[in-house]
């Protein structure tokens, strides 16, 4: 495991290999830990904690900052599950009628 970390830390140095999506991201740093419980803390940070993209979603008064945490949680479900349903279910429909206007 640890030859191929350092294989991967350096391609990502030397700019070999750029692994530009958020899974990917998560995926090295929680490799990089390096126990089980260090793992768990980041999925969980990543997770349930509201960052810049919540709080420039909805901007709530300083009184209302809790509603952030169970906000993250829809925003996400929302973002990986339901829009991607809803491509999903379209994506058929763009295709016949482009079939139609050729």
């Amino acid at each position: 495991m640890i030859p191929t970390l350092a294989t991967a830390v350096q391609q990502i140095i030397t700019g070999g290999q750029r692994k530009d999506s958020i899974a990917a991201r998560l995926l090295f740093m929680m490799k990089i830990r390096e126990r089980w419980w260090d793992r768990l803390r980041l999925a969980a940070s990543v997770v349930f904690v509201p960052n810049l993209n919540d709080w420039t979603a909805l901007q709530l008064p300083p009184g209302l900052f809790g509603i952030y945490y169970p906000l993250r949680l829809l925003r996400l479900f929302y973002k990986y599950t339901f829009a991607r349903i809803l491509l999903a279910l379209r994506a058929p429909i763009r295709s016949l009628s482009d079939d139609r206007a050729a």
